[in-house]
């Protein structure tokens, strides 16, 4: 886009406090005393669409820009939010704008594709429902389940780590199955980073996804929960708040064997 083109072309990447901004000018713009850095992004088309995947913006950005060192080896597990704006040069009008979060990227041989999806269409999904269960439907530590999760934080320095697992002899502490189904949070910058636990073991914790990490960086771990209610009662102390319904038969009333 030259430098006489009537309008101009803004992207802000987010995370957390952290921002990027970006212009697909040919020089750093200047706009509501923010400073947009040059960059080589090409736009696809936004429109407007029932189905979801039509709604998505696509962006092709060079494999030097810095956002991507965030992306890069493993996504972040915060949302990296988008806001794209059109303005006309002379007046600073806006013209255009989409807002939306990152959903995906696609790295190929000389650029990465971004693609994102608008806030309209991220809201638009369906909810969860509550059933009518044995199991507790609570995520632990959530507002229903009402546990303090820095109750239950146990913080260690890492003595070993590969892509996958962790170790700590904090994590030891604790009999094995304790962190099973809970995760892990660090900090990196202003940022903050999780992943799940899948198994435990000892001193080691094997996660769902690939996580950076490396032998020496402090860890704070957080329990899982089995959504039992010998679970909530043994483990955490918290039967009042058990959001399953234990007393249901087990046979179905309403199918055709007897209950009694």
């Amino acid at each position: 886009m030259s430098l006489f083109s009537r309008h101009i072309e803004l992207y802000e990447f987010g995370r957390g406090s952290e921002r990027w901004r970006y212009t697909s000018a040919d020089r750093a713009e200047t706009y509501d005393a923010q400073q947009f850095v040059a960059a080589a992004i090409k736009r696809g088309r936004i429109g407007q669409s029932s189905q979801d995947a039509r709604s998505n913006l696509e962006l092709t950005v060079p494999l030097t820009l810095p956002l991507l060192s965030v992306l890069r080896p493993y996504p972040p597990t915060e949302r990296i939010t988008v806001r794209w704006r059109r303005i006309r040069k002379s007046d600073g009008v806006i013209r255009g704008t989409w807002n939306g979060v990152l959903t995906d990227c696609n790295e190929r041989q000389s650029d990465m594709v971004l693609t994102c999806q608008s806030n309209a269409n991220a809201a638009a999904t369906n909810g969860l429902r509550r059933c009518w269960q044995v199991l507790c439907p609570f995520a632990v530590f959530d507002r229903d389940c009402a546990l303090n999760r820095e109750d239950f934080r146990i913080d260690g320095v890492l003595t070993a780590a590969t892509t996958s697992t962790v170790s700590s002899t904090a994590f030891a502490a604790k009999p094995d199955g304790w962190f099973q189904g809970g995760y892990i949070m660090w900090r990196r910058g202003t940022a903050t980073e999780y992943r799940f636990v899948t198994a435990h073991v000892g001193p080691t914790l094997t996660l769902l996804t690939a996580s950076p990490l490396a032998a020496g960086e402090l860890v704070s771990a957080y329990p899982g929960c089995g959504h039992s209610l010998k679970v909530c009662h043994e483990k955490f102390n918290n039967a009042p708040n058990y959001g399953g319904q234990h007393t249901l038969p087990k046979k179905n009333p309403f199918g055709p064997d007897p209950i009694f």
